[in-house]
């Protein structure tokens, strides 16, 4: 069954190529191979960890109104095996083969079309962004600077229409996913793993849902006056995040299943470049998302709403310096339960940038939770190899309070290397 997937998506991909020769207007094909290495610093199962990613990509214009976009996905990662003791990984855990970016547009100079599988992006806050809740994401990847590449399409008719009257200009966005997709998770054993004197946690996941049976809706509404950007948004989805169930409990065995709630998010984005600094800020309101709360031994759930604030300000470029800080706060309207979360979550992040010669670059950033008492360190040096080759050495660091949520990732502290070879056919 696996093997035929794969056999029929690389045909697919191979029969797109062969036609966009035969037939295009304008046809390009690109991709990239990417092999990381990681060195634990904790006492993990595994010293060193491989996580391996390629893509291959083709574009074809039929003309200056349509045109295709085609990806083919596949990601090998051992981190499940190498920092948890309890949780049991998959075969999805380890390995995963996948459409990428796969749809069709219809552009014209007031309307653009995109159907078929795409990412959407609300909100472009470095690190932490409560509005970019449309496409899922692989979570497993927690290095800030990365998070572009763990996105995972999703299904959608897509549709913005584009105004221009004087000296108001904006767009009108209209969404529909006939098949809801969820977030990939970080190992269960990071977070609960404590909370149960047993040996092995099971998982039952929940990867989609079944193709129009359900569906996802909502649109965004953008103005730009004299350089204010405002946009209004709302989106009834299924929840990316999952919460869990027990399916069984014993002795040595705790088996969990994930669960998706249907939720409404409604929001206002503000956007403003002051003196070539650039401001932003985010209001969500998330309505009746289902948080899991732990009491006697036992995995319990209830509904609340979530008010999440951001406010961003990127610096610009001074002799070859450049940053960033971000402040964001998410709270919980319930307060009768003591979920697994805190009720009232607040976060900083900083980022300090340095570019050399060569376009080589340093990144350093710095997240403080101050609810809970949580760090991270993050640090990457960027170096080109070639125009094709780019060569990365960095590390990733949790610590602080023992029951805050970065804390809880602190078997994931290491160093790493990785190499990513750019395809250009």
């Amino acid at each position: 069954m696996i093997f035929s997937r794969q056999l029929y998506l690389m045909t697919s991909l191979v029969s797109a190529l062969t036609m966009a020769n035969a037939f295009a207007f304008s046809n390009n094909s690109r991709g990239f191979f990417k092999a990381k290495i990681k060195t634990y610093t904790n006492d993990v199962n595994n010293l060193n960890g491989q996580n391996y990613q390629f893509e291959i990509e083709n574009n074809l214009k039929l003309n200056e109104t349509y045109s295709f976009k085609n990806q083919v996905r596949a990601l090998s990662s051992t981190l499940s095996d190498d920092v948890t003791t309890k949780y049991k990984a998959s075969y999805k855990d380890r390995f995963r083969l996948s459409l990428g970016e796969n749809y069709f547009k219809l552009n014209s100079d007031k309307f653009v079309l995109q159907a078929g599988y795409q990412e959407v992006i609300w909100g472009e806050a470095f690190g932490l962004n409560y509005a970019d809740f449309i496409t899922p994401k692989d979570l497993r990847e927690t290095v800030y600077s990365d998070v572009s590449e763990t996105r995972l399409p999703l299904l959608l008719i897509n549709s913005k229409y584009f105004f221009n009257l004087g000296q108001y200009s904006g767009s009108l966005q209209v969404l529909f996913s006939p098949e809801p997709r969820f977030n990939k998770q970080l190992p269960l054993d990071l977070f609960i793993g404590d909370l149960f004197p047993i040996n092995n946690i099971e998982l039952i996941e929940e990867d989609k849902k079944q193709i129009f049976n359900e569906s996802e809706y909502g649109g965004k509404f953008s103005l730009s006056i004299e350089g204010h950007d405002l946009s209004v948004f709302a989106y009834n989805y299924f929840d990316k995040s999952a919460y869990y169930t027990i399916n069984t409990l014993n002795a040595s065995t705790l088996s969990l299943k994930e669960n998706h709630a249907p939720i409404q998010s409604i929001g206002l984005s503000y956007a403003k470049t002051i003196s070539e600094f650039v401001f932003r800020s985010d209001i969500v309101k998330t309505q009746d998302k289902v948080i899991n709360y732990y009491s006697n031994q036992q995995l319990f759930n209830d509904t609340s709403d979530v008010y999440d604030i951001l406010l961003s300000l990127d610096s610009p470029t001074y002799n070859n310096y450049s940053g960033l800080i971000v402040f964001g706060v998410s709270s919980l309207t319930n307060t009768n339960q003591r979920f697994i979360r805190d009720q009232k979550e607040q976060y900083i992040i900083t980022k300090i940038s340095k570019t050399f010669e060569n376009e080589k670059s340093l990144d350093l950033s710095f997240t403080r939770e101050f609810s809970s008492g949580g760090n991270a360190v993050q640090t990457q040096f960027n170096i080109p190899l070639s125009n094709t080759l780019e060569f990365k050495l960095g590390g990733e660091f949790y610590f602080g309070a023992d029951n805050s949520n970065l804390n809880h990732l602190k078997n994931m502290n290491n160093i790493y290397f990785s190499l990513k070879n750019f395809l250009q056919i």
